[in-house]
């Protein structure tokens, strides 16, 4: 019976260890940048829940106007198709400005 209570113990320790690594881990973790907290991204968002990102030419258009920000990067997604020995795949790409990385 003794053995049954620290087996569950034991595993409801584990759980718990576990589950606070991940949410260390995602949510608590700084990010491995320097000043970190200095970091926005800004997405156009539709009604429909839709995200369009920013394209370099909407960039293009704002970075005149940003004057609180230091450096800013555009992207847009876009599905492309990949031909590779008669088969084709599509995939997920984004296009993105110069400064983005």
């Amino acid at each position: 019976m003794s053995a049954l209570a620290v087996t569950t113990l034991a595993l409801c320790i584990g759980m718990n260890v576990a589950a606070f690594a991940v949410a260390y881990g995602v949510l608590i973790r700084p990010l491995p940048y320097p000043d970190a907290s200095r970091l926005a991204v800004l997405n156009i968002l539709f009604h429909d829940g839709g995200d369009l990102g920013f394209s370099p030419d909407t960039l293009q258009q704002w970075l005149p106007r940003l004057r609180t920000v230091e450096s800013a990067a555009g992207y847009v997604v876009k599905d492309v198709t990949v031909r590779s020995a008669g088969r084709a795949t599509v995939l997920q790409a984004a296009l993105v400005t110069e400064s983005f990385f």
